[in-house]
């Protein structure tokens, strides 16, 4: 899985498909898991991209807010 490293936080994120982008953002007691389904759903025609918000899941837990 690729990461994206920003604000000194690793991001493990998640892009499939092609077209339209589909961006899913969990709320805060969430994870990408939440999107399983539509994740599955919307991947066979749009562009879709998930990650896990900071300090949620596989993202890293910063020392700081």
């Amino acid at each position: 899985m690729p990461v994206v490293r920003a604000n000194a936080c690793d991001f493990p994120y998640e892009t499939v498909g092609s077209g339209e982008a589909i961006v899913f953002l969990h709320g805060e007691t969430h994870s990408t898991r939440l999107f399983d389904d539509q994740l599955r759903y919307f991947g066979r025609s749009h562009r879709r991209i998930a990650y896990d918000r900071r300090g949620h899941a596989r993202s890293e837990v910063p020392l700081y807010g």
